[in-house]
């Protein structure tokens, strides 16, 4: 599944699975990225109201709130083994696990909200969100296992949107001048764990 570990035969190699995954805070279990996304797209908001002033012919501009982080990426997996990990069920493993992530936790008569998530990219970009966007083209050839037809290929566009990322010292959210240094980029896992490097494992 999505913490599968080893290689079967793959070449020693650094991969982007050495420091780039989604991360369920609610279990534990992380999906780790097979290739690198062609791109990544970041986005936050300035909300401002206008106040209109008699005799002016502009208005002022008050600063209301800021909307939350989001983050949009491809990512793709691909079949390279006949089993195991990297194998065509494989692929479809991981694409589940990300589906899983926009549906509701049900438990008796209690609903749970979709899980939460830890979104790291080495220690570039890292935050605490939710998948609020999910998308999947199945790419061809094909195969058969067991009477059921996997595809060999699988691209996923995911959009994921920051949720109660605070400043780990006042407990505010970030100012200007974090983000400016880039301490907005980090993120926590459960209480006191910062992600601030992810060494480079091969």
């Amino acid at each position: 599944m999505a913490g599968y570990s080893g290689t079967q035969g793959h070449g020693t190699v650094l991969s982007p699975e050495a420091f780039c995954f989604l991360l369920d805070q609610d279990n534990g279990d992380r999906l780790e990225f097979q290739l690198m996304p062609d791109s990544i797209g970041e986005n936050k908001n300035a909300m401002y109201n206008e106040i209109p002033i008699i005799g002016r012919s502009l208005p002022i501009l008050g600063y209301a709130s800021s909307t939350s982080r989001t983050v949009a990426l491809s990512l793709n997996f691909a079949a390279t083994h006949p089993s195991g990990k990297y194998s065509p069920p494989w692929v479809a493993e991981q694409v589940r696990w990300l589906e899983s992530k926009v549906y509701p936790e049900y438990s008796g008569s209690l609903i749970y909200p979709p899980p939460r998530l830890v979104l790291m990219m080495g220690s570039a970009l890292g935050m605490q969100c939710v998948l609020t966007s999910y998308s999947t083209n199945w790419l061809g050839p094909w195969k058969v296992v067991d009477n059921t037809a996997y595809a060999m290929r699988a691209q996923v566009d995911i959009q994921l949107q920051e949720y109660g990322a605070n400043d780990s010292e006042s407990g505010h959210p970030f100012a200007h001048a974090e983000a400016k240094s880039g301490d907005n980029q980090t993120t926590e896992q459960g209480e006191g764990t910062a992600f601030v490097e992810i060494p480079l494992a091969v």
